[in-house]
């Protein structure tokens, strides 16, 4: 039966006795085993007396441990096998079991005679496809042209969109000098949102809407531009 968390759950420390306070020397085992030395204090002059020669001592481990010997050579080692003296056949696994045969020398053939029989070339291809006469272009019938028709050009937008009419558009002459009344300005901006207006100037000082042009008693008073 598997046990369940609830079982450890809360977890309680064990309460350990804290270690006992002592300084920290802060020595490590290289600074414990291997001291520093006093050395000798060194001066950059130079010493008055000169410092003995004393050749360096070039011993090492090895050749401590391992001192070299020296060979009896007056003494040679004797073989442990003692030489052969039957003559080396030099027969392998090879040539024991694969025995050479012995092969007729060769020989030329002899020339054989010419054939008499004349060579035959023809292929497949020449057998069953053979060439056919063409015909003259005088011989050839022309066909006859078809009936021109119309190409219907319906699609499916065509089809499904039937285009709508719409009502006639007032077509507007704005007015592009700023000296003239605030109506004339009022219709430049409109033909600004209206793009499909076309604006130009007025002619004989009457702006022009679809028509003559407006007298002078029903044109707006003028504005002061700020």
């Amino acid at each position: 039966m598997p046990l369940s968390h609830a079982e450890y759950w809360p977890y309680t420390p064990t309460d350990y006795p804290p270690p006992p306070s002592m300084p920290f020397y802060g020595v490590t085992t290289q600074r414990a085993d291997y001291t520093p030395k006093k050395g000798r204090s060194q001066s950059a002059r130079p010493p008055d007396k000169p410092i003995p020669y004393s050749p360096l001592d070039d011993t090492t481990t090895y050749n401590v441990q391992y001192p070299e010997k020296s060979a009896d050579l007056e003494h040679p080692l004797e073989p442990v096998y003692p030489w052969g003296t039957a003559p080396f056949i030099g027969a392998s696994t090879y040539n024991t079991d694969y025995v050479k045969k012995k092969v007729r020398p060769w020989t030329a053939d002899p020339p054989l005679p010419p054939p008499r029989v004349r060579l035959d070339d023809s292929t497949e291809y020449r057998d069953e496809f053979y060439r056919k006469p063409l015909l003259s272009p005088s011989l050839h019938k022309s066909q006859p042209l078809l009936p021109s028709s119309h190409v219907p050009t319906i699609t499916t937008y065509g089809h499904d969109y039937v285009p709508k009419h719409f009502e006639a558009r007032e077509r507007q002459h704005c007015c592009d000098d700023e000296t003239h009344p605030a109506s004339h300005i009022w219709l430049k901006t409109m033909c600004q949102e209206r793009p499909w207006t076309t604006c130009s100037s007025c002619t004989g000082g009457a702006c022009r809407r679809g028509g003559g042009p407006i007298p002078r008693e029903r044109r707006a008073p003028m504005r002061r531009q700020g």
